[in-house]
């Protein structure tokens, strides 16, 4: 039997160095810590960028359907590696609110109210996806697209895929 003193001493020197090990052995881009973000949505290029109150910035990845450029938002997601595009990345989980207001005063879109974001979307007419026609693409329609296509006929293509 290990005497307690000793015991104590192992966890205290072992505790930070397991914390250490298990976050170095996380692969790239896996996310690594849980945050509320509130701010304003802009996109820069194909990336849609979280720009918060206090100036941070995150790069949004996984589910942002429904969320536009110009947004102000409260978003709940985890903080993974940045996905190329010059700031950390967040992973998105939950919309938590959408305001009118800079001053969080007339919301628009409340988790607790309102439920899911998506039927929300939906409901009140937003745009759940959209698409910009762009030959080379890139320029301002492209970056505020959900997916850019080159031509016309492209965008007849993904029309048919999205409806059958």
């Amino acid at each position: 039997m290990i005497p307690t003193t000793l015991r104590r001493l192992l966890i205290r020197l072992a505790a930070p160095a397991l914390l250490v090990a298990t976050s170095l052995a996380l692969p790239a881009g896996q996310a690594f810590a849980a945050v509320m973000a509130d701010g304003y949505l802009n996109h820069n290029g194909p990336c849609l960028m979280l720009k918060q109150h206090d100036g941070d910035q995150y790069a949004l990845v996984g589910d942002t359907r429904g969320l536009r450029g110009g947004d102000h938002v409260r978003l709940e997601g985890r903080v993974v590696s940045d996905p190329g595009c010059g700031a950390p990345g967040l992973e998105v989980t939950q919309v938590r609110s959408l305001w009118r207001d800079d001053e969080h005063r007339v919301m628009l879109y409340n988790r607790d109210r309102d439920r899911d974001f998506e039927r929300w979307a939906e409901r009140s007419g937003r745009p759940i996806l959209t698409v910009g026609v762009s030959p080379r693409g890139r320029g301002p329609i492209a970056e505020q697209a959900d997916v850019t296509v080159p031509d016309p006929q492209r965008l007849i293509s993904l029309l048919r895929q999205l409806i059958a």
